[in-house]
């Protein structure tokens, strides 16, 4: 007898987005003893489906066995500001009302969960080894489609969607980035290599590429079109995974491969220090602090 979980991403998210809302169903199976079923449709861009398998998950099941099995949809009693039901994971108490819900369920229940629905605090649960596993194992790549050999810093700057005008909190200036790349190079030997992951335009950057390719450094910069990834999304994501230093943004993007990455440090670029994962640092772009650069200073010393 066991419950099941039946996921609903949004099928036109993108890929960050989209990965947070299934891993959430493998995250409440596991606190909850159940399995997920996975939706018919995963990702928006199917090149995705070649590389990550949610059914290697331990907490997916093959199929679903039992008889009289009965369907059950536990929603928000309210909706958000688009209609949608979906919890709203930004405390302990939200999240236990939802797990109250589903161990008060019968056995042999297929319990749909909301459209959508994102994980908010319960990737504090990636701070367990077993589970950070267990969703890493879902990630298969070809590793000759890195774009860069280590040891070099990956940059995701976050644009497409994200400008002054449509989210102010999650846009950070080019003035930003450049000052940050700045200091990098002052402080990391010639033997580190900056990879910048952007959306549109990328003429700002011309500049400190061109000097740092005359000292002799690797500098690469990958866009995308501002609306949609091309095809070198994947490079890119497997790029920032393999990094040895990764500065992530407000995006899913970036997040996820923190997560299943083995960066020797990982720096969340973002206005809120709300980033539940133990071993990502914290760099606020309107006050900087210096304890990242002192991390960054001892690495570098490895490699001198």
């Amino acid at each position: 007898m066991a419950k099941y979980l039946l996921v609903s991403p949004d099928r036109y998210a993108r890929f960050g987005h989209q990965t947070s809302s299934i891993s959430t169903s493998l995250l409440l199976a596991y606190m909850t003893g159940s399995r997920v079923i996975l939706p018919r449709y995963m990702y928006s861009c199917d090149k995705w489906n070649q590389y990550v398998n949610f059914s290697r998950s331990k907490f997916v099941c093959a199929e679903v066995t039992g008889s009289h099995l009965s369907a059950v949809y536990l929603e928000n009693w309210k909706t958000d500001n688009i209609g949608n039901r979906k919890w709203v994971f930004d405390n302990t108490q939200n999240v236990q009302q939802l797990l109250t819900q589903i161990a008060n369920t019968d056995d042999n229940s297929i319990i749909f969960l909301p459209f959508d629905q994102t994980p908010g605090i319960l990737h504090r649960l990636y701070n367990q080894t077993r589970l950070r596993e267990d969703i890493r194992g879902v990630f298969r790549f070809d590793n000759s489609i890195v774009s860069m050999d280590n040891p070099y810093v990956a940059i995701h700057i976050r644009r497409g969607d994200v400008n002054e005008e449509s989210h102010p909190s999650w846009y950070v200036n080019n003035s930003f980035y450049i000052e940050l790349i700045e200091r990098l190079c002052t402080i990391l030997p010639n033997s580190f290599g900056i990879y910048i992951c952007i959306q549109g335009d990328k003429s700002w950057l011309q500049r400190i590429r061109l000097t740092q390719l005359g000292l002799g450094r690797k500098f690469m910069v990958s866009s995308a079109c501002a609306g949609f990834a091309n095809d070198y999304e994947v490079a890119d994501f497997l790029t920032m995974k393999e990094s040895t230093i990764l500065f992530s943004a407000s995006s899913g993007f970036s997040h996820w491969a923190s997560i299943i990455g083995n960066q020797k440090l990982v720096v969340d670029v973002s206005r809120y220090n709300d980033t539940p994962l133990d071993w990502v640092k914290h760099l606020n772009p309107d006050s900087p602090t210096e304890s990242v650069w002192k991390t960054i200073s001892s690495l570098a010393d490895r490699y001198n």
